[in-house]
């Protein structure tokens, strides 16, 4: 397990700091997030505990999709996916690490925490850097606050239990 863990911190580096620099992050980082959370979370639960959460969150990740994909849909008055030009792709491929990590009370709980600490984040930097780009590295911050959660050992325990 130690093992996974210094691979997911390289990797959660790795997404932060492509995703801030370039706003663009190879895919195969996702698929290894993906994959060190599945052993994590497998290692502390049942395969069939993981499957159901899994099944539940990504139902969750979905909803909050196609409610997006309406909203944009309504305000710009056209029928585009949203997919790279309001949310990127990464972003989304992001989510699916925590949702295999997370229960569903504790994924929704995590969206909530994470989205308004990106937002928060990325409002100071606005107003602190003139380099800093008007877009929101979501991945990036969504990754960073994900690690904290994986390796806070109080939180780890009291949130993955729920």
């Amino acid at each position: 397990m130690i093992l996974a863990k210094i691979f997911l911190i390289i990797c959660i580096a790795s997404i932060f700091y492509f995703d801030f620099k370039q706003r663009a992050v190879y895919w195969w980082l996702f698929l290894f997030l993906f994959i060190l959370s599945c052993v994590l979370r497998i290692s502390n639960s049942r395969f069939v505990d993981v499957i159901f959460d899994l099944g539940i969150n990504t139902l969750i990740l979905l909803f909050q999709l196609i409610v997006l994909q309406i909203y944009f849909s309504i305000r710009n008055k056209s029928n585009a996916l949203i997919i790279n030009k309001a949310i990127g792709l990464g972003d989304i491929l992001l989510f699916l690490s925590p949702a295999v990590f997370f229960s569903p009370f504790n994924f929704v709980l995590f969206l909530v925490i994470s989205f308004a600490i990106s937002l928060i984040t990325h409002i100071l930097l606005l107003q602190i850097s003139r380099y800093y780009k008007k877009t929101v590295p979501l991945a990036g911050f969504v990754s960073v606050i994900y690690g904290f959660f994986i390796f806070s050992p109080f939180l780890t325990n009291s949130i993955t239990s729920i």
